[in-house]
């Protein structure tokens, strides 16, 4: 098994392992809380494999970071009365 995440991930520490995992699972869609609810990890651990799947994505520079929240806020219904 460690064989193969050498491969893989070039590490075979757990850790990598566990955040190649969670990595994973976010590109895929699945919410940080639920990934947090099964694996016990908490929001430090959970925030570095964001920032890496949103780096990929291409959201790690501050302007499209704005575009994407100035974007859902138009949408919010709040938005529409102020």
């Amino acid at each position: 098994m460690y064989v193969v995440l050498k491969k893989v991930i070039g590490n075979m520490q757990a850790g990598r392992v566990a955040k190649y995992a969670i990595i994973q699972l976010l590109r895929e869609g699945i919410p940080a809380y639920i990934i947090s609810d099964f694996t016990y990890y908490k929001e430090d651990v959970l925030d570095y494999c964001q920032e890496q799947v949103d780096a990929e994505k291409g959201l790690s520079l501050l302007s499209e970071k704005s575009r994407i929240l100035d974007s859902a806020l138009r949408k919010n219904e709040l938005f529409n009365g102020m």
